[in-house]
């Protein structure tokens, strides 16, 4: 059964893949953080972020030491334009996992969408200090320096990002020219997937 759950989601058969999840789910004793995980990760790929937060949810109270689902919870409540519980969500992330630069960049963002200019700068700082020196970083950094009123400051990021960025970056920097940031660098589906447990394996992660 974890291989067809697998298999569906390989092929991005979505209803497939999670009414495998949930026969999964309901024939072991106890909920299981990375099915409940992975049951999320499905229902987000069909646009259902409520549900999709409600799973994560469950697979933190299965395993409120599940980073990835606590990631992801953050990231469902930033779709769902919850921005003040999404900023608080990924800097609770950020607690258990300082370095992520995705972690960095949303709240980044987040912080900036929600006026608060010293935290953003203290997440695109922390990026930059890890030695990001690409245009997404200096982006970011030219962003802080325009709220800030650094005019000279956030005008030699916009050009560095308009001269060396891709596309969507230069057409980012364009835009938070003229108005605020919004968005996030979103991830690939293969990265944040859980193993999914063997079906005799009842351990808890």
């Amino acid at each position: 059964m974890a291989a067809e759950a697998q298999s569906a989601i390989a092929g991005a058969r979505w209803t497939e893949a999670e009414a495998a999840l949930r026969r999964l789910i309901s024939g072991l004793p106890a909920p299981q953080a990375p099915l409940l995980y992975n049951l999320g990760l499905v229902m987000k790929q069909q646009g259902r972020l409520a549900e999709a937060l409600a799973s994560f949810d469950e697979a933190l109270a299965a395993d409120p030491g599940h980073a990835k689902a606590r990631f992801e919870r953050a990231a469902a409540l930033m779709d769902l334009e919850d921005l003040a519980a999404a900023y608080t969500g990924f800097a609770a992330y950020l607690e258990v996992a300082p370095e992520d630069p995705d972690a960095l960049i949303n709240a980044a963002r987040l912080a900036l969408r929600l006026g608060r200019v010293d935290s953003a700068a203290a997440h695109a700082e922390a990026l930059d200090r890890r030695g990001r020196g690409d245009p997404a970083t200096a982006l970011l950094l030219a962003e802080v320096a325009a709220e800030r009123g650094d005019r000279e400051a956030a005008g030699r990021g916009f050009a560095l990002v308009l001269r060396e960025g891709p596309p969507e970056l230069r057409a980012a920097a364009l835009a938070a020219m003229t108005q605020r940031p919004k968005g996030r660098i979103p991830l690939s589906l293969d990265r944040l997937l859980d193993p999914l447990l063997d079906p005799g394996d009842h351990s808890a992660r």
